[in-house]
């Protein structure tokens, strides 16, 4: 059995965590969303940043199965899996993850539908 006396937990953490925007990332144990409902309960996600340009750790259960930065976090249940799925987790991307898209007032695609509604 392996005696966990006899590692230096610095050490084990530099190791698991070796770049520098792992060590910019924050576990929180009981997290809960800014704005929640009444079925929401806390969960333990792995998040970069803060407000808005906050990106969380997720995993995805599809046909790629690996982890991928999104605007919601997945519960990975203690801090020892979070910090597992961290050091396994791809480099987050840079900038935002979603744009928001504006157009002048009077131009887009709700514009030209109801341009052609009127037309006929």
């Amino acid at each position: 059995m392996i005696d966990p006396a006899i590692f230096s937990m610095p050490k084990l953490l530099e190791y698991l965590v070796s770049e520098q925007w792992q060590r910019e990332c924050v576990i929180i144990p009981e997290y809960m969303p800014p704005f929640p409902n009444e079925q929401a309960r806390p969960k333990c996600v792995v998040r970069l940043g803060e407000g808005k340009d906050a990106v969380f750790l997720r995993y995805s259960k599809g046909p790629k199965q690996e982890h991928f930065w999104d605007v919601y976090g997945d519960d990975y249940h203690n801090p020892e899996l979070a910090l597992i799925a961290l050091a396994r987790a791809p480099a987050p991307p840079l900038g935002k993850l979603y744009y928001e898209f504006r157009f002048p007032v009077g131009q887009g695609p709700a514009s030209d539908n109801q341009e052609r509604d009127n037309a006929g």
